[in-house]
């Protein structure tokens, strides 16, 4: 059953047109998707966890405390050049 729905869900990608179809669902459904969940799990995490938070979590864990400069760069850095890589992915999408 399974063997049969990809058989027919893989059909249009055949057609004369297939390599376009390819194209749309690469950059939709791979490049953009995941730069958007990366983006969201890095904000979401920095800000309605807190970075104490994970600090204390870390911190009971393994006992080791993580340098400040990995909290930074979670915070900001990592939101911010994902947030790049959005725009750009988008725009090559169009």
């Amino acid at each position: 059953m399974v063997c049969t729905v990809g058989f027919i869900l893989g059909l249009p990608f055949l057609t004369e047109g297939g390599f376009y179809l390819f194209e749309l669902v690469d950059d939709y459904a791979t490049l953009i998707s995941c730069f958007s969940v990366t983006f969201l799990e890095a904000y979401l995490v920095s800000k309605f966890i807190g970075v104490d938070v994970i600090k204390e979590i870390i911190a009971n864990k393994t006992g080791k405390i993580v340098p400040e400069y990995v909290f930074f760069s979670l915070q900001y850095i990592c939101t911010f050049f994902m947030g790049i890589l959005i725009f750009f992915s988008l725009e090559k999408a169009v």
